[in-house]
């Protein structure tokens, strides 16, 4: 069972970012959700809501489906658009002083560099994937990054940094 597009089997289901009914017939994105049920649950969305909360789970559903996805170019737009600054592994500025750095555990001060990976988290009753972050010069070799193929394409990709916070990050975690 895995996330997918598909066309609407009745006018029930609700989108779960607008709260709309989502009409028979008109295609949809599926996303897997396992809180509740080891076979899982899907929460269902409307194409451009998904584009818009989910881009990196729609953009490879899109890749997949087959059939034909009305305005399909606005929506790979808009994909593209909202990937950066919600893949992972990416760089950013620290919006708060709150965060501690996986690896040291020192606090990340606000305004600095950072580098936020996606990390496995135990609730008590599932695991589920969240934002964990680590300073650029920690990051270099840790855990976190060393499977990361190509660690700086993906840290140009999926960063919303300006060109020299992205050398400077660069320059501390892959050189």
């Amino acid at each position: 069972m895995g996330d997918r597009i598909e066309e609407a089997v009745s006018g029930r289901a609700k989108c779960r970012k607008c709260k709309d009914k989502i009409e028979k017939g008109d295609l949809r994105f599926g996303e897997v959700d396992y809180s509740f049920s080891e076979s899982g649950t899907y929460k269902w969305f409307h194409l451009s809501c998904a584009a818009a909360q989910l881009p990196t789970k729609l953009g490879p559903a899109l890749a997949e489906f087959d059939g034909e996805v009305p305005d399909r170019d606005q929506l790979e737009a808009e994909i593209a658009k909202g990937r950066k600054g919600k893949a992972f592994p990416r760089g950013e500025l620290a919006p708060s002083g709150r965060a501690g750095c996986l690896v040291c555990d020192d606090k990340i001060k606000k305004g600095e560099l950072r580098l936020a990976v996606e990390r496995e988290v135990d609730t008590g009753s599932f695991v589920a994937k969240r934002p964990g972050y680590v300073h650029p010069a920690c990051g270099k070799g840790s855990e976190y990054v060393s499977e990361v193929e190509d660690l700086a394409a993906e840290l140009r990709e999926n960063s919303d940094l300006d060109a020299t916070q992205l050398d400077a990050l660069l320059q501390a975690v892959c050189e």
